[in-house]
């Protein structure tokens, strides 16, 4: 397989210099990328993840957008906005120059369907929690209704999820059994979707009827190339444009060719932690987790597992969102401390442990310094290891274990979102809060803070959980990798998004 993976790159490649696409980038309005995989569907009710959100925000609009460089919302198919006193409305006020790919002219009652559409879908149950409804006000506004004031809805709205459909189209195809999500797009967005061969790759076509403007990119086609080696070769031999799932490895030489530029940052949107079963197994024994704790070098970790690509983080939030305190302190390594909580927890001569991990060599590398690390303090580290779809099985659904290591992404840039889903009551269960948690002060503070408007007073109930985390470790946070993102240097107008969410329509080859 790996040998006709790379005859499939190789070409790639020669395709590449017969179409010109290599070394003449003057007059270029086509744009080349690879992805390590590919998105579930393209219809925005129907999304949920990372990769499949890079796509369908080039087709379908949200109301309103996040301008990375300023770090400031910004209008989008929304003119402006406005929320209550109390938090708990949002006023839209919809643009009235707005138009579908097919030509149909954008209404208030298309938005109303898109947002009710997806309220109603059990895709977007991770970030919905706080919105009870959606109204129509007169002919040109949506308002936003919670059931409480929560506090990041912006950024909740800013998700690709509630990208506008057309009522018409939708109600058409659906009608006719067909899935929105596979067949040639109808949305607001610069790019329309004309073909998804799976597994092989995805074709755009600019729709200059856009309302920020005609793209000066017109063409887009995305090849799925599993292999992430191969993918950086592709890219390296000028294949490419971007590629998506580019290693550390192939990064560090990708950083000498002269022909790439290599973004970077370290607002990444995943933690990386060990988690641990609280409600069963070794490490419902706090004074075992606190162990570990202290046993753990995490800079160490870091350096071999990410070749030090990162940053350590002291919070249960990634260094890219809201909440993150990089002077927060975490626990410093104390080997005799640890040594001195292993045997106050029963075991004198040390204990046996089973991790139970995705077999991936993201997570083992820094899974294996991590063991011998423990090691040394009278922790004996064994592995399960389990293909990600099993291990979601066992560990996120079944909570079948007592430990891993792991890493969640941020769907909503602000620490709520992995507070919320990684360690609250309510989420146990489900593939959610696996670790078993539960602390009802811990809650209380959680919903206090998400629904509190003052951002230096929410900073303060995000360090009060934080202090609960560390005294009772369900939850070690580890590092958060670096965002890097490598382009065809002729490349212009590339803004490098903590969530890979960068426009096609602001892209152009320079002269």
């Amino acid at each position: 397989m790996k040998k006709l993976k790379s005859i499939l790159v190789l070409l790639l490649v020669a395709c590449a210099f017969l179409t010109g696409g290599v070394l003449n980038a003057k007059g270029r309005t086509d744009f080349k990328m690879g992805m390590s995989a590919e998105p579930t569907s393209m219809d925005p009710a129907k999304s949920k993840d990372l990769i499949t959100w890079i796509f369908i925000l080039q087709t379908y609009d949200t109301l309103i957008k996040y301008d990375q460089e300023k770090r400031v919302f910004i209008p989008a198919l929304a003119s402006s906005w406005k929320v209550s006193d109390d938090s708990k409305e949002v006023l839209f006020t919809l643009r009235d120059d707005i138009k579908f790919q097919n030509g149909d002219k954008m209404t208030a009652d298309d938005v109303l369907f898109s947002l009710n559409r997806a309220l109603k879908s059990t895709f977007t149950d991770q970030i919905d929690g706080s919105i009870d409804h959606f109204e129509k006000v007169g002919d040109n506004q949506i308002k936003l209704v919670q059931k409480y004031g929560y506090a990041p809805i912006l950024e909740v709205m800013i998700t690709p999820c509630w990208g506008i459909v057309n009522k018409k189209y939708v109600e058409e195809h659906e009608a006719k059994g067909e899935d929105i999500g596979r067949i040639e797009s109808c949305g607001t967005g610069a790019y329309i979707l004309k073909e998804w061969r799976s597994g092989d790759k995805l074709v755009f076509k600019a729709f200059d009827g856009y309302y920020d403007g005609a793209p000066a990119i017109k063409d887009v086609v995305c090849t799925l190339i599993a292999d992430q080696t191969s993918g950086a070769l592709a890219l390296e031999q000028g294949a490419l444009d971007y590629y998506y799932g580019a290693q550390n490895r192939d990064i560090a030489h990708l950083r000498e060719v002269p022909t790439l530029k290599v973004y970077e940052s370290h607002d990444g949107p995943g933690i990386y932690d060990i988690t641990f079963n609280v409600k069963n197994g070794v490490f419902a024994d706090k004074k075992l987790r606190q162990a570990v704790a202290y046993a753990i070098d995490r800079d160490e970790i870091l350096l071999g597992g990410q070749e030090g690509d990162g940053v350590v983080t002291n919070t249960i939030c990634a260094s890219g969102a809201f909440g993150y305190m990089p002077d927060y302190k975490w626990y410093e390594q104390d080997k005799e401390k640890a040594k001195a909580l292993v045997k106050e927890a029963g075991y004198p001569n040390g204990v046996d442990v089973v991790f139970t991990q995705d077999s991936s060599r993201t997570y083992m590398l820094s899974a294996e310094i991590m063991q011998a690390q423990l090691k040394e303090v009278g922790i004996n580290v064994t592995f399960d290891k389990l293909e990600r779809a099993t291990w979601l099985d066992i560990v996120a659904s079944k909570m079948n274990y007592v430990a891993s290591l792991r890493m969640t992404n941020h769907v909503v840039m602000d620490a709520d979102y992995i507070l919320t889903r990684r360690l609250t009551t309510g989420m146990i269960g489900g593939g959610n809060n696996y670790a078993g948690y539960s602390n009802p002060v811990f809650d209380e503070l959680v919903v206090k803070a998400r629904t509190e408007p003052d951002t230096a007073k929410r900073l303060e109930l995000y360090k009060q959980c934080y202090d609960i985390i560390k005294e009772d470790v369900p939850f070690i946070p580890l590092y958060t990798t670096n965002n890097q993102q490598v382009v065809n240097a002729k490349i212009g107008g590339w803004t490098p998004h903590s969530l890979y969410r960068t426009p096609w329509s602001k892209l152009y080859y320079k002269d």
